[in-house]
């Protein structure tokens, strides 16, 4: 029987290494390949970086909701998201005072990265309370109570309809809606319901189409 040299050894043992290391990359990029393709993300899992990956890879569907879990996903694929990451406890800071003031129930540690960056764009005293409150509703994706709904212009009802339409790739254009169709969409509690196809249905049904 031939026995390997000390060197050889080495050698023997670094290929494996490096063949189970190939190996877990190949089954971490299949991973997030599926879960990409399962939320209708056309984009190729061997092209993101290796922490875009793992990001990815830890995103989880338990008691978690569709739109949740998409906003999850596009907050990692987006090109900044690294230099977003290392910003991230202090935009959640931000966002948190920011509901605080304005009266918004909502959990920034529930938010992408892509939509507490945008939080940001909402500044004291440029926009009106009223402004501010349906911009940070817009860009977080939850359904002002109808208190709040009853004060917001069209324009702002349809920018929140248009998150949802947007969320679930439903093909509608929200500023073409009247007051009324606005208001049965962000009515749609989508948690509510079993299947993606059962929120499209029912976005859909309430826009009246």
């Amino acid at each position: 029987m031939k026995r390997l040299t000390t060197s050889g050894m080495a050698l023997a043992i670094a290929l494996a290494a490096s063949s189970s290391t190939v190996f877990a990359q190949s089954q971490l990029e299949n991973t997030v390949q599926n879960m990409l393709t399962e939320y209708g993300y056309e984009v190729d899992a061997s092209t993101l970086t290796d922490s875009q990956l793992t990001a990815l890879s830890g995103i989880s569907d338990d008691e978690a909701t569709t739109a949740e879990i998409r906003s999850a996903i596009e907050g990692v694929i987006t090109p900044d998201f690294e230099t977003m990451a290392v910003e991230a406890p202090q935009l959640r800071e931000r966002a948190d005072q920011l509901f605080a003031e304005y009266d918004v129930e909502a959990d920034p540690n529930r938010l992408s990265l892509n939509q507490l960056s945008a939080l940001s764009s909402v500044e004291n005293g440029v926009m009106s309370d009223d402004q501010a409150r349906a911009t940070i509703y817009s860009i977080i994706g939850e359904a002002p109570d109808m208190a709040q709904i009853d004060v917001m212009t069209e324009p702002q009802l349809a920018a929140l309809a248009q998150v949802k339409f947007n969320e679930y790739g439903v093909d509608i254009d929200a500023s073409a809606l009247d007051r009324n169709a606005l208001v049965a969409v962000l009515a749609v509690d989508e948690t509510q319901m079993d299947t993606y196809a059962e929120t499209v249905a029912a976005l859909e049904s309430a826009a009246g189409v």
